[in-house]
């Protein structure tokens, strides 16, 4: 997966939640037979020992896990949170994040958040079965605008994508100002 799309991912993602301190998202590296950073928030996070914890204990439990932790010199309560990423029972990742210590229900509501969250990234790797789905292409189409520097290049990218898709012979775009095109 390509770790410029899941820094924007995980970026757009600890955006939408407000208790959020930090997130790590994980990846298995097949050559190495462990997990990888692919992507952080905040992206200069240096310290994230805290993750290892919840990372283990749900790569043992194989499901989502929540862990109320505290940090007694620093008089703090936190929470961890670990959603596994699974396609067709092959764990491709695992999203951790940190948040200020919340109630039950808040936590749960979390937990829902993650996995749909999840969902997102599940569309856009490698090897999914896309001709059946609707949105994988979309998210592909996405993916590959993301990847670009700039609005130019995303354009061109997204004509690109487009004529391939549609198996097109000749694709436009055009930009709507004042009242033309």
């Amino acid at each position: 997966m390509n770790k410029k799309l899941t820094q924007q991912w995980l970026e757009i993602l600890s955006a939408q939640l407000a208790d959020i301190d930090s997130a790590l998202l994980m990846m298995p590296d097949d050559q190495r037979n462990k997990l990888v950073v692919m992507a952080k928030w905040p992206e200069d996070l240096e310290h994230n020992q805290d993750f290892s914890k919840v990372v283990k204990y749900t790569l043992k439990k194989r499901s989502p896990v929540c862990l109320p932790q505290s940090d007694e010199a620093e008089h703090e309560a936190y929470d961890l949170f670990a959603q596994p990423i699974f396609i067709e029972s092959k764990l491709v990742g695992i999203l951790t994040i940190r948040t200020s210590s919340l109630p039950k229900e808040r936590q749960k509501k979390v937990q829902n958040w993650l996995r749909n969250s999840t969902r997102w990234l599940k569309l856009a790797s490698p090897g999914q079965a896309r001709q059946d789905d609707f949105y994988s292409p979309v998210v592909a189409l996405l993916a590959s605008c993301l990847e670009q520097d700039n609005y130019r290049q995303s354009l061109v990218s997204m004509v690109s994508e487009i004529t391939q898709l549609f198996n097109c012979e000749r694709v436009a775009f055009a930009e709507f100002k004042g009242h033309y095109s």
